[in-house]
């Protein structure tokens, strides 16, 4: 009788320790550099898109610091989040933009990792993501790719969202998308100030189609 009322409790503390857990959850939606085609010239910028499972009004953890290291191509960049505080429970995203210097041509493998701090309780669910890219030889001349003609700001942001294209670019088509692609509105293709307001807070895409080609930007809602 005692080992299967000790049996019930130690089944009982381990839901209640997954609960809390799976509660305050992260997920990567996605990592990118910038430049997405960097010479040894360039500092490059790791763009992180994490998925919370809990969120306070409208705001979301972001990265209290980070750390770098490199051994031979591979490098590992630790982003650490606070999570402490009275968090409650429903899905917000975070975009965080983290510098990692300047690398010598070569190929690398970069390794990027969720750690969490200002908890009670022991972290199960530790998650990284992987992207490989390279580093080319500097040129004089350094081609413009697309998609540094075109800003949005602010962003994240909280109804209104402008665009500035820097280039005589024409734009075609001006589409809100969400995650799973599924287009929400599209947008007169003169505007240069979109009201976002009617949507719910959350990570969105503005697919941009131009003379020149298509630009997808990342809109975060708050």
């Amino acid at each position: 009788m005692k080992n299967s009322a000790f049996k019930l409790l130690l089944i009982l503390w381990l839901v209640i320790i997954f609960s809390i857990s799976y509660s305050k959850a992260q997920w990567f939606y996605g990592i990118e550099i910038a430049p997405q085609e960097p010479t040894a010239i360039d500092s490059i910028n790791v763009i992180s898109t994490v998925g919370f499972n809990l969120g306070y009004g409208l705001s979301c953890p972001h990265v209290a610091y980070y750390t770098t290291s490199i051994t031979g191509s591979t490098i590992e960049l630790d982003l650490f989040y606070d999570v402490s505080g009275p968090w409650n429970s429903a899905n917000c995203y975070t975009i965080d933009t983290c510098n990692i210097g300047m690398y010598s041509p070569n190929n690398y493998t970069l390794n990027v990792t969720i750690n969490k701090f200002g908890e009670t309780y022991i972290i199960y669910d530790i998650e990284t993501e992987t992207l490989e890219f390279e580093v080319t030889n500097s040129s004089s001349i350094i081609k413009k790719k697309l998609s540094e003609y075109i800003n949005i700001y602010p962003n994240p942001t909280e109804s209104l969202l402008f665009l500035d294209i820097s280039k005589n670019l024409k734009i075609k088509s001006l589409v809100l998308l969400n995650l799973q692609g599924k287009k929400l509105m599209e947008f007169d293709t003169n505007l240069r100030e979109l009201n976002l307001s009617k949507f719910f807070s959350g990570l969105y895409f503005l697919n941009i189609l131009t003379n020149e080609g298509i630009v997808m930007k990342k809109v975060l809602i708050k």
